[in-house]
């Protein structure tokens, strides 16, 4: 039997033995307490919400968040390119006919895109000229081609209606631009790439730099070019479509048969111009990319007025020149177009248009939030 003076040794032990795994438990709980505080919080959001810092994961309507890092890294040749590509509800349709070709507009959710609302930095965007772009009847979108990547931080896209908040132009959803405020840094990138069957050549200049003005202010600038080539994907015409009178027995020029503008045929006894041996098959070359040529810049500043007031100043500009060819007219179609050319002409619509938008205020900050 062990007397008092030895056990007490035992005892000793065997508790210093048990406390060792509780000890490394409670070490391990203080690692992961202190991993979790100094974690990263969410995206901040104002888009679709009259509550002040609300991020993206509280938000009760989806909210996608695009980065300047995000935009580059889509690699496509402008803003709704990119839109196209990062944001699943996105649609962006590919109109091949007549003006609604050369000015494009995209839509949320498969609604007309005219119910999409866009913000610049919160404000509302101006609609384009064109009546009817992108081929939704009816339609005059504010028109996001003619905004510079480089001048954009991030873009908000909430991918639900929000009319109770906006209006009605925000039943498909919003898209908020907000501008580039670094008063240091820039980027320059050039990008260029064709269709593996060698057409369809595009080119993007885009720069961007920021500068420090007066005593807490920036000034941030930037450009962009966009040069794409046309495509053509038009199917060749039939050996039995024709350009021309057909010649009767006599040689002399008679009417066709059928449909003299979409399928004109032989009558009986009739034969072909001798001038159809020698035809250019791909008259037609209005099924594919338009041929544009965009450019755009932006001037972004903020100059501190006081120590809770500041003035701010966003000026946009963009000039564009697209081309867009028509139907094909053949000879035999009506006099007018034999009195123009008796070998029959393509037209092509021209856009030359200017476009630009200047917005000037002065913010106020205090205590209970901010005014504009």
């Amino acid at each position: 039997m062990l007397s008092t003076h030895h056990r007490l040794p035992l005892v000793l032990a065997v508790l210093s033995a048990l406390s060792l795994p509780l000890a490394a438990y409670g070490a391990a709980e203080v690692e992961v307490a202190t991993s979790v505080s100094t974690a990263t919080l969410d995206t901040v959001t104002v888009t679709g919400t009259r509550a002040q810092g609300r991020t993206v994961r509280e938000s009760a309507a989806p909210i996608d968040v695009l980065s300047a890092e995000d935009i580059r890294a889509a690699n496509a040749t402008s803003l709704l390119d990119v839109l196209n590509t990062t944001v699943p509800s996105f649609n962006l349709p590919l109109e091949t006919g007549d003006l609604n070709s050369m000015v494009r507009a995209g839509q949320l959710r498969g609604l007309n895109a005219s119910h999409v609302l866009v913000l610049v930095d919160g404000k509302r965007r101006h609609a384009t000229a064109l009546l009817g772009a992108g081929g939704f009847g009816g339609a005059a979108p504010a028109d996001l081609a003619l905004i510079p990547t480089g001048a954009i931080e991030r873009i908000e896209v909430l991918r639900d209606g929000a009319s109770a908040i906006y209006g009605s132009d925000a039943i498909a959803g919003v898209i908020n631009i907000v501008t580039q405020k670094a008063a240091r840094g820039g980027n320059v990138s050039y990008r260029d790439g064709t269709y593996f069957a060698g057409d369809g050549r595009a080119r993007v200049v885009q720069a961007d730099a920021g500068f420090g003005l007066g005593d807490g202010g920036y000034l941030h600038l930037a450009a962009q070019l966009d040069d794409q080539e046309a495509t053509n994907y038009t199917s060749p015409a039939r050996d039995t479509f024709l350009y021309y009178f057909p010649r009767n027995a006599a040689g002399n020029a008679i009417r066709p048969g059928g449909n003299q503008a979409s399928n004109p045929t032989l009558p009986p006894g009739a034969t072909p111009d001798p001038r159809e041996a020698t035809r250019d098959n791909n008259a037609w070359r209005n099924r594919g990319i338009r041929a544009f040529r965009t450019k755009t810049a932006t001037a972004n500043a903020s100059i501190p007025l006081a120590a809770t007031v500041e003035a701010y100043g966003l000026l946009t500009l963009a000039q564009r020149d697209a081309w867009a060819p028509q139907n094909f007219r053949q000879p035999l179609r009506n006099e007018v177009v034999r009195a123009i050319d008796p070998d029959g002409f393509a037209p092509t619509e021209h856009i030359d248009e200017n476009d630009g938008a200047l917005t000037l205020g002065y913010a106020a900050s205090s205590a209970s939030g901010t005014g504009t």
